[in-house]
């Protein structure tokens, strides 16, 4: 059972290295990609649900499906063509897994008109900040679903998801306290980062872009 208890901060095991990552029996402790697939759970009882994971080649899969098998055997089935690789829940809901190695048109005609209450990125600063822009188009749904998109990184200083967050973190690449969770609206005139326009409202950036 769950019982609710007051709010604590709490965290992992931290190592005092640079990145804070450690090994133990060869094996990389980190918890992104867990909680990637894990935020599916709250949709999987849904019929009308359907999700993607993205990654940059069909190899780098081998890992996250081993993962999805213990995490995801009671509620349906996965399916093991290499063509389809997609869960197929008991419900009716679907989670499938891409790859977006390929050239942008190729990429936007393959997905354009989709629609994915769920897209989960795993290292998201190897995508494009094209394709991830366009993403966000698909990310839609008429069933009253909560739709989001979770991208997992390494931290990266020159990547375009650190100019993309910039405002959240601190010279030093940790997030400022009091900006953590902070709702805020973008408006992207290109698919150059450094162009995105940010705003704590949607008026706020309409104001900045009016007149472009």
């Amino acid at each position: 059972r769950i019982e609710k208890r007051e709010r604590q901060k709490c965290r992992c095991i931290t190592v005092s290295g640079r990145d804070h990552l450690y090994l133990t029996d060869a094996y990389t402790i980190n918890h992104n990609t867990w909680v990637m697939l894990a935020e599916p759970y709250y949709d999987l009882y849904n019929t009308n649900f359907r999700g993607i994971i993205f990654r940059k080649n069909k190899d780098d899969f081998d890992n996250i499906i081993n993962e999805t098998k213990v995490m995801y055997k009671r509620f349906g089935r996965y399916n093991k063509s290499s063509d389809d690789m997609t869960w197929y829940f008991n419900s009716g809901s679907e989670l499938n897994f891409s790859i977006y190695e390929m050239a942008y048109q190729k990429f936007d005609d393959k997905y354009r008109g989709q629609q994915f209450a769920y897209i989960g990125i795993d290292e998201l600063p190897q995508m494009s900040f094209q394709k991830f822009k366009f993403l966000m188009t698909c990310n839609r749904n008429v069933y009253g679903i909560k739709s989001r998109i979770i991208g997992t990184c390494n931290p990266g200083p020159y990547s375009w998801l650190r100019t993309f967050i910039d405002w959240y973190l601190d010279e030093d690449g940790y997030v400022i306290p009091e900006r953590s969770g902070k709702i805020r609206y973008f408006y992207s005139p290109s698919n150059n980062v450094e162009e995105v326009v940010w705003g704590d409202s949607p008026e706020e950036v309409y104001e900045q872009c009016k007149d472009e």
